[in-house]
């Protein structure tokens, strides 16, 4: 009996503290080129069948500021200060921007006017046992005539 109730209790436990229904979310991941557009200068995904010169492959990398912090002391429920978490780990997500900033500057020093074959993914950045998250943009440069 005794070995039915040791293993009954976690068991219900563990049941009644899951969430019974998830929110519906919409997530939109919107890329503007516009800014690049009206400098003369193409992004594309697909391939550029017009006549060009290949400049090169090129790809940014951009990680995540990351650094642990001091948590603020909360008091609990009972009135003392609860000290359970000195610290914690914080990273500043990076914004597709800045990634497709870097890949154009870099496209245009070398004299292109547009990266082809454009991907832009985020990729896990692990620092130990912290794990972060980077964005990386990459594509073939190409001057079009």
């Amino acid at each position: 009996m005794k070995f039915s109730i040791s293993i009954f209790i976690p068991l219900y436990l563990l049941i009644s503290c899951s969430p019974s229904t998830f929110e519906k979310q919409v997530i939109t991941y919107v890329y503007d080129f516009t800014k690049y557009t009206n400098k003369g200068f193409l992004f594309t995904p697909d391939p550029y069948s017009g006549e060009y010169l290949s400049i090169g492959l090129l790809e940014v990398e951009i990680y995540p500021q990351t650094e642990k912090v001091q948590s603020k002391v909360k008091s609990n429920q009972y009135g003392t200060k609860d000290y359970g978490e000195a610290s914690k780990w914080v990273y500043y997500p990076i914004n597709t921007e800045e990634v497709l900033d870097s890949l154009y500057n870099l496209a245009t020093k070398m004299g292109a006017n547009a990266i082809v074959r454009l991907k832009i993914e985020d990729f896990i950045v692990s620092y130990g046992i912290i794990n972060s998250y980077g964005k990386r943009a990459s594509g073939f440069a190409i001057k079009r005539k």
